[in-house]
């Protein structure tokens, strides 16, 4: 009997040295994994530590290149325009056109017509007599 209880104890002292032996093993392959993902980190902040460098370099010399081009435009002098006679004569003209093209709208209006009204009189479009009445109140 104490021959079995002596084998059962070495068995279970086998087993358990098995045990942490195995423990121990992926302890160190965990650890292994760990100081390689380390290293893959550090150079990969390396790379990225090398990139922002660069970039800070490229955006300083945009910046240089862009004082410059602003310095350039400050420097060339600005004369003021004034549209020529021309072209308000001829938006002057225009306007009266449009007065006259739609002068059967606009009378309609100022009879107190409404929008609907006017549309149905003359056989148009809600929508075309509506932006005509809009663009002559702005362009007043």
């Amino acid at each position: 009997m104490q021959a079995i209880l002596s084998y059962s104890l070495i068995i279970l002292s086998l087993i358990g040295i098995v045990y942490l032996m195995n423990r121990d093993r992926s302890t160190r392959q965990v650890i292994h994994q760990l100081k390689e993902i380390e290293n893959r980190l550090h150079e990969q902040n390396k790379r990225l530590m090398m990139e922002m460098v660069s970039l800070k370099k490229q955006v300083g010399e945009m910046d240089e290149k862009l004082a410059r081009v602003i310095q350039q435009m400050q420097s060339i002098p600005v004369e003021p325009t004034v549209p020529p006679k021309e072209s308000i004569e001829s938006e002057t003209s225009e306007h009266l056109f449009l007065n006259d093209r739609y002068k059967e709208i606009f009378e309609l209006k100022e009879q107190g017509l409404s929008t609907e009204q006017i549309a149905k009189q003359l056989g148009r479009g809600y929508g075309e007599i509506a932006f005509i009445l809009e663009l002559a109140n702005k362009k007043e």
